[in-house]
């Protein structure tokens, strides 16, 4: 009995263990961030810029990086070893290539050869060849008359692809204005549902809680912007004026109005939490409204599929 009870405690203090590692892998992968950071920059006078996106998850453990300098290169590493893409191994097969130089210089040889040979045109070959005369009879009669009725089948065939294609072409017209025509009304009602709207507002004020969390925490840059024509410059500038409170305070755009072109560099820092994510996927996917309305569209989509 006693070494029984020993063998359960073992058991339970393995599955424990396990269950503990379960619990630290599970939090690791939810609350560890994941690092992004972008630098791009684009001197003045220089057409191509520099460009730089690089993810960093589970204290570098697992890092992605893309990047472009006139061409570009991209790679992702687990544990610092390159898993993707693998490296492009160059194999050079030499004695295909001198079969087929060869192959190449036996053909011009030829032809060479063939051109060179002169051309044995003499009077007993030309009286030699045979002379061809045209005869004249019913045969031939027979078969011109058969030769215009083929002429007339032929345009009669051709006039009746038309009409088909015009049939083909007015069907399928008409069954697709049928469904733009169905797929307005279907979301028209959609639109109009009260259920339809607070399961919409819900996920749109999801969206925005979700999209002030994963911004970028450090935006930092110099942005130098001009055209040709000031007028165009400036509607520009009016755009931007409405949105420029919510931008970083260390992020300066500078319109030009004499100076015309697009310069400047910037640098980007955020990170992204998949508990997050995945707390806001949770939320939408347990509201009522939104899996009614979920229902509802695959339901429709299912209809047009079949």
């Amino acid at each position: 009995m006693a070494v029984f009870l020993t063998i359960l405690k073992i058991i339970g203090i393995v599955l424990l263990c396990l269950l503990c590692l379960i619990l630290l892998i599970v939090s690791l992968i939810l609350f560890v961030p994941i690092r992004y950071r972008i630098k791009a920059d684009k001197p003045d006078g220089e057409d191509d810029p520099v460009a730089l996106l690089k993810i960093t998850y589970l204290l570098h453990i697992i890092s992605g990086r893309i990047s472009y300098d006139k061409k570009i290169d991209r790679y992702i590493k687990l544990f610092g070893i390159r898993i993707w893409p693998g490296k492009v191994k160059e194999h050079k097969d030499t004695e295909s290539d001198t079969v087929h130089s060869e192959a190449k210089e036996d053909n011009t040889a030829d032809q060479v050869n063939v051109s060179n040979e002169p051309a044995d045109l003499t009077e007993e070959s030309i009286q030699d060849k045979p002379e061809y005369t045209i005869d004249w009879n019913e045969e031939s009669a027979e078969s011109a008359q058969v030769e215009s009725a083929d002429d007339d089948r032929d345009l009669f065939d051709i006039i009746e692809n038309i009409v088909d294609n015009i049939q083909r072409k007015y069907t399928s017209f008409s069954e697709k204005y049928d469904y733009v025509v169905k797929e307005i009304r279907f979301w028209d009602k959609m639109v109009n549902d009260e259920r339809n709207r607070s399961a919409v507002d819900y996920v749109k004020n999801i969206a925005i809680r979700l999209l002030k969390r994963i911004l970028p925490r450090r935006v930092k840059g110099f942005i130098h912007f001009g055209f040709d024509d000031p007028a165009t410059t400036g509607k520009v500038l009016v755009y931007l004026a409405m949105i420029y409170p919510s931008f970083p305070r260390k992020l300066i755009i500078d319109p030009g109005f004499e100076d015309t072109g697009l310069y400047g560099n910037i640098n980007i820092k955020g990170n992204i939490r998949l508990i997050t994510v995945g707390a806001a996927a949770l939320k939408v996917f347990f509201n009522k409204d939104c899996r009614r309305l979920w229902r509802i569209y695959k339901k429709h989509s299912g209809k047009h599929s079949g």
